[in-house]
């Protein structure tokens, strides 16, 4: 826990402007007063990233613990300061069945002393027709609050139609082979007739659990207005114009994944398609973290939103989607979720969580220690942070 402390010289994001001012943090809480100051002349200090959807990747090998710990130190050095966690729960087995998704469940629910909140979601097939009632113990056994559908039986099939490579590498890391990975899509698929039953039995005990939940890459609008009368009303990385555009006229929010220096796939709309049509309303992390903040600084750039509105779909949307009262914006009183880029090279220099430096460069640490007397920097334990 850093001890009182105010940042001072910085560009400040607060009340939707970005203005020249001072932001302290006090017992993990944005608070004020003449505290010691920090001279971040020259960055931004942004309200830190939540983000919804981040998927979790490790080799079926790898030990669980370090893998979760890498994931939220990965989160922390991307500015994320809360993020949902995505494991498969599906029919294709290996690192992405129930047993796995089970095991690591528990695994998160261990975790102690990770920089960020990390909290665990599913990403569940639809289907996976015959294990809803595992899918919901796990659900109220880990308080899982956040869960997405997705048809990966019908993206299986697809690879195999169109993206032999890609289905070959699937296939490998689950242990399995393309054949034996397509004739398991195949048979999910024969059992469609069952997927709308199955669904809303799963949403009809969401509902009072008070868990929210998603669809998944909506293939058609036909497919997002299913999902939604469902009780799905979050439309998460649509696979086309037409899902994104069906979910804005049913006021359903859309979730799109920030996207990289790469341009999009043919025929798939990325961010800055979506924002173009203004058919986006978050950022989400996917599988690159690191794209984050950068999206928002081109969403900016491309005249597509200020940075101001860019950076409310990585954090005031998503806290209040999520019902987070306490974090999203640098109000008084929130929690101290902040993250700090330099203006320059827009590179981020360090992330605060909860009063806790979860990131930070040699030069951000040299910024905060020079806001102390040297003998306390020196101390034992000062801040969690070496004097460099």
């Amino acid at each position: 826990m850093l001890p009182p402390l105010r940042l001072v010289g910085a560009d400040i994001l607060r009340g939707a402007e970005i203005r020249q001012r001072s932001v302290a943090i006090e017992a993990g809480r944005i608070t004020k007063g003449p505290l010691p100051a920090a001279d971040f002349s020259g960055h931004f200090v942004l309200p830190g990233i939540v983000d919804l959807h981040a998927d979790y990747s490790a080799p079926p090998c790898a030990e669980l613990g370090a893998s979760i710990r890498a994931s939220a130190a990965r989160a922390a050095a991307a500015g994320i300061t809360t993020q949902w966690l995505a494991h498969g729960w599906s029919w294709e087995g290996g690192s992405r069945s129930p047993a796995r998704a089970q095991a690591w469940l528990a695994a998160m629910a261990q975790a102690r002393h990770l920089p960020i909140d990390l909290r665990p979601k599913l990403l569940a097939d639809s289907h996976l027709i015959d294990d809803d009632g595992a899918l919901l113990a796990a659900v109220r056994k880990y308080r899982i609050g956040l869960v997405s559908f997705a048809n990966v039986a019908a993206g299986v099939i697809e690879m195999a139609r169109s993206q032999p490579e890609a289905l070959s590498q699937r296939a490998k890391a689950l242990g399995t082979t393309p054949a034996t990975l397509a004739a398991g899509a195949a048979r999910a698929l024969s059992r469609s007739r069952d997927v709308p039953r199955h669904l809303c039995k799963l949403a009809d005990a969401f509902d009072p659990m008070g868990v929210v939940y998603a669809s998944h890459g909506d293939p058609n609008a036909e497919r997002r207005e299913f999902h939604s009368m469902l009780g799905a009303r979050i439309a998460e990385c649509p696979a086309c114009y037409g899902a994104a555009s069906a979910a804005r006229a049913m006021g359903n929010p859309v979730l799109v994944a920030a996207p990289g220096r790469e341009p999009s796939l043919p025929g798939l709309p990325g961010a800055f398609d979506l924002a173009e049509a203004k058919l986006v309303d978050m950022l989400v992390s996917a599988a690159h973290p690191e794209n984050m903040a950068q999206s928002a600084f081109r969403l900016a750039d491309e005249a597509l939103a200020d940075l101001p509105l860019a950076w409310a779909m990585l954090s005031e949307r998503p806290a209040e989607l999520m019902g987070l009262v306490d974090r999203g914006t640098l109000d008084y009183g929130r929690r101290a979720d902040l993250v700090i880029i330099c203006q320059r090279t827009r590179r981020i220099e360090a992330t605060i969580a909860a009063g806790r430096l979860a990131f930070a460069t040699p030069e951000a640490k040299g910024r905060i220690n020079a806001a102390f007397p040297r003998d306390m920097v020196t101390a034992p334990g000062f801040c969690g942070i070496a004097a460099q």
